[in-house]
């Protein structure tokens, strides 16, 4: 089946299965848009907006080497225009100490020409679903007003 007839939801379900097969490596080659733009964890210490899928690759890398083969299971997957909200749980074993961790993420997901153009981790579900919402409503970065 082609990338161009694959509803959005579709695409986050093949993404995170991709993820699941090849980690970082397989989003580089079959996920991220060149032009994509991350917006990391509000909360993470050193947060910030990673551009193109180079300089995205290398935020992911030291994460996914450090945590290990991290794995995803989709609990839901909501669909507005463009973008996704995936609400996820991230199964992951540290690849020093062995010890398996689980954890909750959501992920506002903006589509365009089966590349992923637009993505932004959230921990609070609250958050995530206002954020979702006011992107949607907008359709991206350049068109809504920030809060």
């Amino acid at each position: 089946m082609s990338e161009a007839v694959l509803s959005n939801v579709e695409l986050t379900r093949r993404a995170f299965a991709l993820w699941n097969a090849g980690g970082v490596e397989a989003w580089v080659e079959h996920v991220w848009a060149p032009d994509i733009v991350f917006h990391d964890l509000p909360e993470a210490a050193d947060t910030g907006t990673f551009r193109g899928v180079e300089e995205v690759a290398s935020r992911h890398r030291p994460i996914a080497e450090a945590l290990g083969h991290i794995q995803v299971e989709i609990r839901s997957v909501d669909e507005r225009r463009d973008f996704t909200l995936a609400t996820l749980e991230l199964r992951m074993e540290g690849s020093s100490s062995g010890v398996p961790l689980t954890g909750p993420l959501l992920e506002v997901l903006r589509w365009e020409d089966g590349r992923l153009r637009e993505s932004r981790y959230y921990t609070d579900a609250d958050h995530a679903q206002r954020e979702y919402e006011r992107l949607s409503a907008y359709g991206g970065l350049s068109d809504a007003p920030t809060q």
